[in-house]
């Protein structure tokens, strides 16, 4: 699956000990791998953090490292919670904003990232399905706003696509591990589901069925 580029700042630090957690078995799934859609299933763990009272294994110092720039990422996510602030506006000039709809669905992709564009035509085919009661925003990660304008000009969508520029990107605020990945919003802002490494379109389909009936 494919990384991304994480920032080289560490935001928690590393919890090691001489000893092994008793609660941690000495193998399982890395932590890391399986949240970026990795399936290397039962591996040996080599290294071990501790975070918000759990431990978690990892297969190689390397995605032990990655964890410790980006805990709540890879954490198992706490459902329902406030998604955070934004205030986008999309490149057909409409603004973005947590309550938009009754279900909002944001989608984190890359022109460069296969996973990603495989998704699209599932997603569109979602947009057509609920009309106005789920809207759906791409919001794409690549570096350079030519490499976005260049694939929608082979490739346009019909939902809306906001560029992840600036000095705090999106994909930072919502703790992306890897792409690609999505959120569904109700309508009070709350993320209620969430996918990373991999986005089910029948999954997706569900979760907005159940934000929609408890409308």
């Amino acid at each position: 699956m494919i990384r991304i580029a994480l920032l080289l700042l560490l935001v928690a630090a590393p919890a090691l000990a001489d000893d092994w957690p008793d609660d941690l078995a000495s193998q399982g799934e890395c932590a890391v791998c399986s949240r970026r859609g990795g399936e290397h299933g039962i591996e040996k763990y080599v290294d071990w953090r501790e975070y918000d009272g759990e431990h978690f294994g990892f297969c190689s110092k390397g995605c032990a490292e990655a964890f410790d720039q980006m805990p709540s990422g890879y954490a198992p996510p706490v459902l329902p919670r406030p998604a955070p602030e934004f205030a986008w506006t999309s490149l057909d000039g409409k603004a973005v904003t947590p309550t938009v709809s009754p279900a909002l669905l944001i989608d984190f992709w890359a022109s460069w990232c296969a996973p990603s564009i495989t998704v699209m035509p599932d997603l569109e085919a979602l947009t057509r399905e609920f009309g106005d009661q789920l809207r759906v925003v791409g919001v794409s990660i690549d570096e350079k706003r030519r490499d976005l304008d260049r694939f929608l000009d082979r490739r346009p969508l019909s939902y809306a696509v906001v560029h992840d520029g600036g000095d705090d990107p999106a994909w930072w605020q919502f703790r992306v591990p890897a792409i690609p990945a999505a959120f569904l919003l109700n309508g009070e802002g709350e993320i209620v589901a969430q996918w990373n490494g991999e986005v089910d379109p029948a999954e997706v389909r569900q979760a907005v069925e159940a934000v929609l009936g408890a409308e």
